[in-house]
């Protein structure tokens, strides 16, 4: 009986996923080779676009061919309001990041877990939340970038 429960302890250990879901409360970013902080960044996919083919002799059903992407996705980046700061003040909408965007996902012990990586960047947008004298809060800016591609990166393999 102990070879089952050890057995059944290895099987459990090795499927045991719910330990292993990746949080969202600590990433890090680089534009570029920059560091940054943010406190939320939204907007990581991938798809492809299709068109239907169909051929000829066998055209019992059409055939699925992938065609290159026609619109840019877009990545938002939240932050609170800064009095100054040097780089982001370079971030106008029209600027290319040339060396794309990484975000890393970091596990509870701060060891890196997950990468994405957007390329082909151009901030497009950035804005500043409501200004409002009776509520008190930290102003949040918000920026804009659009991509093509976005890799994501698999980092801790158990």
């Amino acid at each position: 009986m102990d070879a089952l429960g050890n057995l059944l302890d290895s099987y459990n250990k090795l499927f045991d996923n719910h330990n292993k879901l990746v949080r969202n409360s600590r990433f890090l970013v680089f534009i570029g080779v920059l560091k940054l902080s943010f406190t939320k960044v939204s907007g990581f996919e991938q798809d492809i676009d299709s068109e239907s083919f169909v051929e000829g002799g066998i055209n019992d059903s059409a055939v699925m061919l992938a065609v290159p992407k026609k619109e840019r996705r877009t990545i938002r980046f939240e932050r609170g309001l800064q009095a100054w700061s040097p780089v982001l003040t370079r971030m106008k909408p029209g600027v290319a990041i040339p060396l794309g965007i990484t975000v890393i996902m970091l596990n509870e012990k701060s060891f890196p877990v997950q990468t994405y990586h957007v390329s082909d960047c151009v901030v497009t947008r950035w804005e500043v939340g409501d200004v409002d004298a009776n509520a008190g809060n930290i102003l949040i800016e918000t920026f804009e970038v659009s991509y093509t591609t976005c890799d994501r990166t698999n980092l801790q393999l158990f």
